[in-house]
């Protein structure tokens, strides 16, 4: 299967706007936020509930909702749109298109993630680097001329 990194990033551009239009894919983005803020001030037997169980809670609710029923609505809606025939027809592979929305769920994910550490509180050590280490790569990549045009004469672009 031959990707192309420029229809993915074209493709990824147009399902980011989409998903912020779509109110469904908005709220199923937004509940496991409303349910770490709900959980941060509840308690059991007049105990508050811990924030590492809090942020255990909400961050698996977010990795287990995002992925199938993002994916899915955003999918979905691409089908009652007819724009997923006009892709097919415009020579998007369907490795290309399964990648730009599910690229698109990874940064609604991370960007769950870390709103979740943010209302728990939680220690930052806790935080994994691998958004930061992405973040780096992308600034990087796009601060060095050389680098830019290396990547795009690959035959991954």
């Amino acid at each position: 299967m031959k990707l192309s990194a420029r229809k993915i990033k074209a493709l990824f551009s147009k399902d980011l706007k989409d998903s912020l239009k779509n109110t469904n894919a908005i709220i199923m983005v937004a509940l496991p936020l409303l349910f770490c803020i709900l959980y941060s001030f509840m308690g059991i037997g007049g105990e508050e509930l811990g924030p590492s169980f809090v942020l255990f809670i909400s961050v698996q609710m977010n990795l287990c909702m995002v992925p199938i029923a993002f994916l899915s609505l955003i999918i979905a809606e691409e089908k009652e749109k007819n724009t997923l025939r006009t892709l097919m027809l415009a020579n998007v592979s369907a490795g290309d298109f399964m990648l730009s929305k599910a690229l698109v769920a990874f940064l609604y994910m991370e960007l769950v993630n870390l709103l979740c550490f943010v209302i728990t509180k939680s220690a930052l050590p806790l935080l994994p680097a691998f958004p930061f280490l992405m973040l780096s790569a992308f600034c990087f990549a796009r601060s060095s001329e050389r680098l830019h045009s290396w990547f795009t004469s690959t035959r991954l672009y």
